[in-house]
């Protein structure tokens, strides 16, 4: 037999950012009410569906970071084989 789902209530006090416990309270409660299913199916839906959004928006950050991490490669070199050839030229011309 389940008990009440007010049980639940110093927990959630507790860790109010939890939303494994509020789906868990949400879960006692409707299945009180006898409509345990439903809520499961929902909250697989939904859990499967913030899965999907957070590798897409992982896999959608990769190519800007492959492009910055290049960029900075070639300021350095850039930067470096600059600097060479000035140091170069600029002897020369005080010879």
């Amino acid at each position: 037999m389940l008990k009440p789902a007010n049980l639940f209530q110093p927990a959630l006090e507790r860790h109010p950012n939890g939303c494994l416990v509020r789906h868990i309270l949400l879960s006692l409660n409707r299945a009180v009410g006898g409509v345990l299913d439903a809520v499961l199916l929902r909250l697989s839906d939904t859990l499967e569906k913030q899965q999907e959004f957070s590798s897409k928006v992982g896999g959608a950050l990769i190519y800007p970071i492959i492009v910055t991490v290049g960029m900075i490669i070639v300021v350095f070199m850039y930067d470096d084989f600059c600097c060479a050839a000035l140091i170069i030229t600029l002897r020369r011309f005080q010879c």
